[in-house]
């Protein structure tokens, strides 16, 4: 068992070319190599694996091997995203279940049963151009990932940038996607692209402002803690609405998800102060961003600017201190 530890970025498509030429230009980075990765993703008709928080793939690589991977539950913290991974090498087109540990399975789950149900929901194909980087005593593989998420007829492109932790500390993870975020557009990715997978099947609910966290009211006497945790909700929260934003099919939902998009950034804004982090109100990304915020205009005209994602990693580098 591994645990995957990675920061996810996105990306405009058409970036891609200039993200390849920055990351070949960063100090400390070291270009491995190319690869085409295609992925199958498997699950029930009941959506069992789904219902137990895991992901089930095939990975084959273009030597005609095969490997066989589920992630079990995991978390996201301040934008960071940690979540156990079992791989196995496989010959077949489905996954066998038996060749993964039996105590990551719910109690009394039907081993046979389940093998028989599953069935392949989509999959996710793309060239992937990696790098190796070393920061400090941390050594992090960058992957550069291109192409698309497939379920029957429908598609949806992928452009992400993942920083996963190969050994030493997290805070190396946010120090290179900071160095990142001086030269290009990016910001904060939440979807995984299994998420993205089951939601383009129609197996999975779209976004909505159902999935916004009610923040809490914080009096002057409550804890660090306490407010910690109320901006790293108002952060999941402004990655939601990054998201409904983006998809807005009409300029009345546009509008209110404005409304609730500049009302989420002025509690965090507001509550940066009592926690001694009035720093980053002052700095050039956040004023840029919450002046950029006040006036009418798509998401995706901030998401060109180079403040948004710099706001967005060093909100990120004070919750993980």
């Amino acid at each position: 068992m591994t645990k995957e530890v990675e920061l996810k970025l996105f990306f405009k498509a058409q970036d891609y070319d200039l993200l390849v030429k920055i990351l070949d230009s960063l100090d400390g980075l070291v270009p491995k190599q190319t690869k085409l990765l295609k992925n199958a993703y498997f699950d029930t008709k009941a959506l069992q694996l789904r219902h137990w928080d895991m992901g089930l793939r095939i990975r084959s690589f273009e030597n005609n091997t095969k490997e066989q991977t589920i992630k079990t539950a995991g978390q996201v913290a301040g934008g960071i995203h940690s979540r156990p991974e079992y791989n196995a090498r496989c010959i077949g087109d489905v996954p066998d279940l038996s060749l993964f540990p039996v105590e990551i399975w719910p109690k009394n789950t039907q081993f046979a049963k389940l093998q028989e149900e599953l069935y392949c929901l989509f999959e996710t194909n793309f060239k992937r151009n990696i790098w190796i980087a070393k920061q400090g005593v941390s050594q992090i593989e960058v992957a550069l990932d291109q192409g698309d998420i497939i379920a029957g007829s429908n598609h949806e492109s992928l452009c992400e940038l993942e920083l996963e932790l190969q050994n030493g500390e997290e805070a190396s993870l946010l120090s290179l996607a900071a160095d990142i975020a001086l030269k290009i557009a990016v910001r904060l990715g939440k979807a995984s692209k299994a998420q993205r997978g089951y939601r383009l099947g129609g197996n999975s609910a779209l976004a909505s402002v159902a999935d916004l966290k009610p923040l809490p009211v914080l009096a002057s006497s409550c804890e660090k803690e306490e407010r910690t945790a109320a901006i790293g909700l108002a952060l999941e929260n402004w990655q939601v609405l990054d998201g409904l934003l983006s998809a807005a099919a009409d300029i009345a939902t546009e509008a209110e998800l404005w409304s609730r998009f500049k009302s989420n950034l002025s509690y965090i804004d507001s509550s940066l102060e009592p926690l001694g982090w009035q720093a980053l109100n002052t700095m050039p990304c956040w004023t840029l961003l919450i002046l950029e915020l006040n006036r009418q205009g798509r998401l995706i005209q901030q998401w060109h600017s180079l403040a948004y994602g710099q706001a967005q990693l060093a909100l990120v580098n004070l919750l993980r201190d």
